[in-house]
């Protein structure tokens, strides 16, 4: 790197952040050097240092995150400041099978998007969807496929993101769209302002599927069709440690279970990305009180979004309840680590304000004499995620008829 007295002020401002990022980091992770050596992490940070007359301000935050993220530990992430989120573009995408749909947006922009509606993008400026979903999952995981497909929209809506990977070699965002038969369509679609903007759009003739509406909390109903009926459980929400934001939740799930004897059980884990771990002990005990009643059989789904608790909060299930799996492979390992914090550890760096969130603990998770482990009893690499018993995967055809794939499985068997 050039002397200290070559620098412009703004490269001296972000070497600062750096070095403190590289400071906070190693005082503060139980385990820092876990899968990158401590000599690979300051090589990368040098190497950036190098690279900073040449990146934008927002472009830095994307290479922080990016170098953070190598670490492949979930529970320290950094985040941009203000300025990546400034502009957006007003819809959203979903990952169906192993490609990229546009699906929700804004109601504003309803007339310019509805034609899109569950297309599928296979570019944007002439960038190949695939180099921008391998940039997308250099950003959160990098190991763990499954995950990255989750979170592709994290990405993919800021256009500050596609100017990082490289879209920004033209004026505006053209992206590559496939009509009914399989044409590329180009479409210039806006960047706007983030205020205002929502995701809750689609057309009127469109039915989503139950299981995707109000993803983020808690419900239990009982669900009948030509095929029987089944008590299905949407368990997404352990943000907080109060059990007492638990109990009309588990109390309804036991009734339903008690008015409708040898009916299926159906708990959805897909949208549960972890939170408060003294909820699995809640919910052991009620798989306990479940496992009683006459149940046909417990079918748990499960997907790249669950990682942390909600890995534990499978196992808890699994066994109490002889569960059969269903879906993909999840977001993370049994063991991970953790946040015994609340709130949790947080560092801001000086200059850039950019946050980084920091783990503070190891969490080994439930039965961690089963697993495979290294010399410092934590998993190896390779062992980031937990695989179902049934793979089954989103179908986009089944999609556009407000079918959920997974759950059309459950319900056949």
């Amino acid at each position: 790197m050039p002397s200290a007295n070559k620098l412009s002020k703004r490269e001296e401002k972000w070497v600062e952040d750096l070095e403190y990022l590289r400071e906070q980091y190693e005082a503060l992770h139980p385990v820092p050097f876990r899968y990158v050596s401590e000599e690979e992490f300051d090589f990368q940070l040098e190497q950036l240092k190098k690279k900073i007359s040449k990146l934008s301000d927002n472009d830095m935050s994307f290479e922080i995150k990016k170098i953070i993220a190598g670490f492949c530990d979930t529970h320290t992430v950094a985040n941009g400041p203000a300025s990546v989120y400034e502009r957006v573009f007003p819809f959203d995408v979903i990952v169906l099978g192993e490609k990229v749909y546009l699906y929700l947006y804004d109601k504003d922009y309803s007339e310019l998007l509805e034609p899109y509606f569950l297309r599928e993008i296979v570019a944007v400026n002439g960038v190949d969807i695939g180099y921008i979903r391998q940039k997308a999952s250099e950003l959160y995981y990098p190991t763990n496929f499954w995950f990255n497909k989750e979170v592709l929209s994290y990405s993919f809506y800021l256009p500050a993101f596609m100017d990082w990977v490289g879209c920004d070699h033209q004026e505006g965002y053209t992206f590559h769209i496939l009509n009914e038969d399989d044409q590329v369509e180009l479409v210039e679609l806006p960047a706007v302002p983030v205020d205002g903007i929502t995701y809750d759009c689609y057309p009127k003739d469109f039915v989503l599927p139950n299981s995707f509406l109000n993803p983020d909390a808690n419900r239990a109903e009982y669900i009948e069709d030509e095929r029987g009926g089944y008590v299905y459980i949407l368990f997404s929400y352990m943000e907080t440690g109060d059990m007492k934001a638990y109990e009309d939740f588990f109390s309804t799930a036991t009734e339903l279970l008690k008015e409708h004897p040898g009916c299926k059980l159906v708990i959805d884990l897909r949208k549960n990305s972890g939170g408060h771990s003294n909820v699995q002990s809640f919910a052991h005990q009620k798989a306990l009180e479940w496992r009683e009643l006459p149940i046909e059989k417990t079918y748990i789904l499960t997907g790249g979004f669950m990682m942390s608790a909600a890995i534990d909060l499978r196992t808890v299930f699994k066994e109490g309840l002889d569960g059969i799996a269903v879906g993909e492979p999840t977001g993370q390992f049994f063991g991970t680590f953790g946040n015994s914090k609340d709130p949790r550890q947080v560092i801001y760096l000086p200059n850039s304000q950019i946050s980084v969130f920091i783990a503070d603990m190891w969490w080994p998770g439930l039965h961690p004499e089963q697993y495979t482990r290294n010399e410092n009893s934590i998993p190896y690499e390779w062992q980031n995620t937990v695989l179902p018993d049934v793979y089954v995967s989103l179908d986009a055809k089944d999609f556009r008829q407000g079918r959920d794939s997974i759950l059309e499985w459950v319900l056949e068997h």
